[in-house]
Order: structure tokens, then sequence, then C-alpha cells
């Protein structure tokens, strides 16, 4: 997955949920030094990273999930 967006859809999801680094580094076992540089582009942010922060919000919020089928298009509802 792309590094960029991986980078960028952390820092909004983080945002849009109000959470603290602190708190998504704790839930990864990592340092807050090292999610914030992974969220700065200093540290690569691996697909097994991005994963365990998505997998992190869907446990915290139960209706917000992620498809990480890159192929799979957005069915519209009308």
């Amino acid at each position: 997955m792309n590094n960029l967006f991986m980078r960028a859809y952390s820092k909004w999801i983080r945002d849009a949920f109000y959470i603290g680094q602190s708190e998504i580094a704790t839930s990864l076992g990592i340092s807050i030094g090292t999610y914030s540089k992974m969220e700065q582009g200093t540290k690569i942010m691996r697909d097994e990273d991005f994963k365990a922060i998505i997998h992190f919000y869907e446990m915290k919020k139960g209706s917000y999930s992620f498809c990480f089928d890159e192929k799979k298009e957005r069915k519209r509802m009308d």
C-alpha cells in the first residue's frame, strides 16, 4: 500500500477520533516517538503497522471498518 496514503490516513483518522498518539503507540507496543515518526514520514510505515492501526480503530468503534482490497469498487448507496 502507498506509504504516503497510510501516513496521511493514519493522521486524519486519529484526528477524527480525537485520539492521542500515545494511546495508539501504547496499543501497538511502540514508543510515542516511533509512532510520531511514522506519521511524519521519517520512519517507514509498513503495511503491518497500518493494519494494526486500522485494527485499533475497528476495536475502538465497532461501526468503523476499512477495506484493504484496493481493487474493490465502492458501491453507491442510492
